[in-house]
């Protein structure tokens, strides 16, 4: 029996970001547990717009932003 080559399991995350479009979509939406986190401990202070909707989608809502009365929006969950 000689030195046989055995190919490394691919694991299905690694599979799917070889789909350049899964990949695409993927690294648009990829939300840092990092910021997560230091939302959650209150050590950032301030949120980005994009990850405060990516972030209420991932938790089931529907955030419906309306324009305020000084020109900023206001944003609603639903």
């Amino acid at each position: 029996m000689g030195n046989i080559m055995r190919k490394k399991a691919i694991s299905t995350f690694d599979r799917e970001m070889k789909n350049s479009k899964f990949k695409k979509i993927f690294e648009k939406r990829y939300l840092s547990p990092t910021t997560i986190q230091n939302i959650r401990s209150n050590k950032q202070k301030g949120i980005k717009m994009r990850n405060f909707i990516e972030f209420s989608r991932e938790c089931g809502y529907q955030p419906v932003g309306v324009k305020g009365g000084g020109g900023s929006p206001h944003f609603f969950l639903c």
